[in-house]
């Protein structure tokens, strides 16, 4: 069996906080020929309107103030990290890139034109290797297989990918980081329908012939748990479901169609090299999450949730790649069918063996404990806020915090209470 690689990417905030076409374009149903977004003209506009080059000579400032005790890092003072360590920081183009109105985008943190400048902050940081991604409704404007590319927005990448690898640092490229074309939404509900898998093929294929001789890792979609369980709570579907669906089981239809979509990408991917168009290189999907620790190390049924949390955040997506080609047991038995939609033999087939290595956004970890009833009492009562998972969260918000009230760790940044740093338990995460 071949050996997978696990690669953590620990994101570093502090640092990083229609093109015109020679084709007539043929707009699909979905939009009409005089759509305008409302109010574009009052969109602000940033001061910088074109790519700055480089600053001279950066150099990194004094250290921001410590939220760990001081003998911790005297502890580590003699370590030095191994040959080879991929040692990085990581961008999203949805939360960097701004240009709204070059290319589609707004101002952010204006990255598309600072891009040069904080790759050399990011070079005096000693860092080889930066994690960005592509965004997929810039470079397909309109999303579906048959309908324009945006070559400004490729040549854009480009620019940028030569820029890092002149800096000797290694570029990672994410496909996916949920900034899905609006025309596919409006089209047919982006990731709530099949539809979806071959236009996120097509539009991988498109990334992979252009940069595939010059990238070597890829992340094919960022946190997909986070991202599908957005169509259940987070954006405005509730209002606007399409048969069948609810923001229950919008969710899991999003797990269905976006498992399928990474396969066919990176089946895509795969082929290009075997025929020898791109560079031998590795392909993957970046989980999130963690494996909580028992409140009780003696209480089985700690344990047992133990693995049950493990199974719904991470499992769900981690065993049909790289495990049996399907759902774990404890998933197929919590939720039907008409919730979840099995995985046939041809997807499973598809699916498992999807991934090169193993990538995962570890940002904390849990304590898991039993709730008062048992887990099987939640785990039958689909109507219950605790069902699936059945974590005792005594009151507390489970993303955020643990039965104890207070987070696993000192906290990586005091504006955010889900990320919280528990040095020593990396290796437990690992293992």
């Amino acid at each position: 069996m071949k050996a997978i690689t696990i690669t953590v990417f620990v994101l570093l905030i502090a640092l990083f906080a229609f093109a015109h076409s020679s084709q007539t374009v043929a707009l699909p149903p979905a939009v009409s020929s005089g759509f305008e977004p409302k109010d574009l003209d009052r969109l602000a506009t940033a001061d910088i309107t074109e790519v700055l080059e480089p600053l001279q000579n950066f150099t990194v400032g004094p250290d921001p103030p410590r939220f760990r005790p001081a003998y911790l890092q005297s502890n580590i003072s003699n370590l030095k990290l191994p040959k080879g360590f991929k040692y990085g920081v990581a961008t999203s183009a949805a939360q960097v890139e701004g240009a709204v109105k070059t290319d589609g985008r707004d101002v952010t943190i204006n990255h598309y034109y600072l891009y040069k400048q904080d790759i050399q902050q990011a070079k005096a940081m000693g860092v080889n290797t930066m994690s960005f991604s592509i965004s997929w409704s810039r470079v397909f404007p309109f999303g579906l297989r048959n309908s324009p590319v945006n070559e400004e927005a490729l040549q854009y990448y480009d620019s940028y990918i030569d820029e890092l690898l002149a800096n000797d640092i290694e570029p990672v490229v994410t496909l996916f980081h949920w900034d899905t074309p609006l025309n596919l939404i409006l089209e047919y509900n982006g990731f709530l329908d099949s539809r979806i898998v071959n236009d996120f093929a097509n539009y991988a294929e498109t990334i992979f012939r252009r940069y595939g001789n010059k990238v070597t890792m890829w992340i094919t979609i960022n946190e997909p748990k986070v991202f599908c369980i957005l169509y259940g709570d987070a954006l405005p579907y509730n209002l606007c479901y399409p048969g069948g669906l609810n923001p229950v089981t919008a969710p899991y239809t999003c797990t269905y169609n976006l498992l399928k979509a990474h396969a066919a990408a990176v089946q895509r991917y795969r082929s290009l090299k075997e025929q020898g168009i791109i560079a031998d290189g590795q392909i993957a999907l970046k989980h999130d999450g963690s494996r909580p620790v028992p409140f009780d190390p003696n209480s089985p049924s700690d344990n047992e949730l133990v693995e049950r949390y493990s199974d719904f955040h991470i499992g769900i997506f981690s065993q049909p790649i790289y495990g049996n080609g399907n759902y774990p047991d404890r998933v197929l038995d919590t939720i039907p069918s008409s919730i979840l939609p099995r995985l046939t033999p041809a997807d499973q087939a598809l699916i498992k063996g999807s991934a090169d290595f193993y990538a995962i956004d570890a940002y904390t970890t849990q304590i898991a404990k039993t709730p008062p009833n048992g887990i099987e009492a939640y785990a039958k009562n689909i109507s219950d806020p605790n069902w699936r998972i059945c974590q005792d969260v005594s009151g507390d918000i489970p993303q955020y915090s643990t039965v104890t009230g207070w987070a696993l760790g000192a906290a990586a940044d005091p504006l955010s209470p889900w990320l919280a740093d528990p040095s020593g338990l990396l290796r437990y995460q690992l293992n």
